[in-house]
């Protein structure tokens, strides 16, 4: 498992590796699954999500990620609202506030939706003057995706769009990233966000 970033290791897929989270010069697949649940009558969700696939480089790294969801109900029931899929912000769709995009309610939040489409890349590179220090990295990067609701067929048309740039840190309590983003193609009950945005946790 040591190996795995060389281009000998046997090892051509993992799925919810920190060795993959932490690891810059990795160009493998890092996650990729499909998810289902519930196949009788109640609720159906449909999730198709890969992350991570890095392209090897020089120092650098390019991250592609793609998510998909559906969700329905079956027989006479109806879909929760609990389980509706959400979009905006970090992890997301960048320039955008957490869970903004697709239907609003008479407030103007977020209500979510049955059916999703997110679209990832980030290119990644050393800070200058920093290129032996393998827990920081910038990076530029273009988010795309949407939220449609019950009844609502997915339109291209309607998709966002944001580019940005970020910077992450590989912190003692994990991994850090702030990004700042300029949101294209928003919807008259979009709310944007073009300062900086934080996050915690998984980068990938």
């Amino acid at each position: 498992f040591g190996d795995v970033h060389k281009p000998t290791s046997p090892i051509h897929m993992l799925i919810g590796s920190k060795k993959f989270i932490e690891g810059w010069d990795c160009w493998r697949v890092s996650s990729l699954g499909l998810m289902r649940m519930g196949q009788s009558e109640g609720a159906q969700i449909i999730q198709l999500f890969g992350r991570g696939v890095r392209l090897k480089g020089k120092e650098m790294s390019l991250m592609w990620n793609v998510e998909g969801g559906y969700g329905h109900a079956y027989g006479d029931s109806n879909y929760p609202f609990y389980k509706n899929f959400y979009a905006g912000g970090v992890g997301s769709i960048r320039g955008f506030r957490s869970g903004s995009v697709g239907p609003v309610d008479s407030r103007g939040d977020g209500m979510g939706g049955d059916k999703r489409v997110i679209n990832n890349f980030e290119f990644f590179f050393p800070i200058p003057g920093l290129k032996n220090d393998r827990s920081t990295r910038l990076s530029v990067f273009a988010d795309s995706g949407a939220v449609w609701g019950a009844g609502s067929k997915p339109n291209v048309s309607e998709l966002r769009y944001s580019a940005g740039v970020a910077f992450t840190w590989v912190s003692p309590v994990g991994p850090i990233k702030l990004s700042w983003a300029a949101p294209f193609n928003a919807q008259p009950n979009d709310r944007v966000e073009r300062g900086l945005q934080f996050q915690l946790g998984q980068v990938f």
